[in-house]
């Protein structure tokens, strides 16, 4: 049985897991003192980004080994994340930069993208830069999906669920229709404006009328230019 975390215990959790950061980031600067000066640091924070917002910025560190370096390749963690950089080979005193661009479409809260550093010398350590950011969207619906899962038979009942519409522009956004694929799916209400940085709940009910497996559409559409029509699953089986 999987027992919920308490708030107290989430905390916790969340301590222990930027400690868990914090003691990496200090074993990297250690281990490649050496070789390097960072002048960027090897955890970048570009704090709260808007949804679809593209992140470019620059990694920047110094040749301090007292020896040619070459760089054999830049490796990073996610698709989204692409790099460039100009030199291959690093002169002691020399400055190197890698160009990265992180595009932040389809995310959303806290990510964290790693960029390594690899060099042809393989006694020289790779060098991992952790890049994050707090990826918000202007136009949001929570939860992903709705879970009508494992319903036991009863004829006269609903099942009833719950879609909250997040509007996180500084105007209005009005949502014109919400409906579903599937005719025993009812919404309400089903057509509102919600005002700026606001948000409103509304009542998804199911009526179980035909035993089995199914998977249905519930259809959001709104003003929003970059995403007006928003789909969402909702998964049902009733037994």
């Amino acid at each position: 049985m999987i027992k919920q975390l308490s708030v107290n215990n989430l905390s916790n959790l969340k301590r222990k897991s930027w400690k868990i950061l914090f003691i990496y980031v200090l074993l990297t600067l250690s281990a490649e003192a050496d070789d390097f000066k960072h002048i960027t640091p090897v955890l970048i924070d570009h704090g709260r980004i808007k949804e679809n917002t593209e992140i470019n910025d620059n990694i920047i560190f110094v040749n301090t080994s007292g020896k040619d370096i070459r760089i054999e390749k830049i490796f990073s963690s996610c698709g989204c994340t692409t790099t460039h950089f100009a030199q291959e080979k690093v002169s002691p005193g020399d400055t190197v930069k890698v160009t990265y661009a992180l595009r932040t479409a389809g995310f959303k809260g806290i990510i964290r993208k790693t960029v390594t550093v690899y060099f042809v010398d393989k006694n020289i350590d790779p060098i991992t830069y952790t890049i994050q950011a707090d990826v918000y969207k202007l136009f949001d619906i929570e939860p992903r999906y709705l879970d009508f899962l494992h319903l036991d038979y009863n004829p006269d009942g609903t099942v009833t669920r719950t879609l909250t519409i997040n509007n996180g522009q500084h105007k209005e956004l009005t949502i014109k229709k919400i409906y579903s694929n599937n005719k025993y799916i009812n919404i309400e209400p089903d057509s509102f404006t919600l005002k700026p940085n606001s948000s409103k709940s509304v009542t998804v009910r199911y009526t179980p009328v035909q035993k089995g497996y199914t998977v249905s559409q519930i259809i959001v559409e709104s003003d929003y230019s970059d995403n007006p029509t928003y789909k969402i699953s909702a998964f049902i089986q009733y037994n």
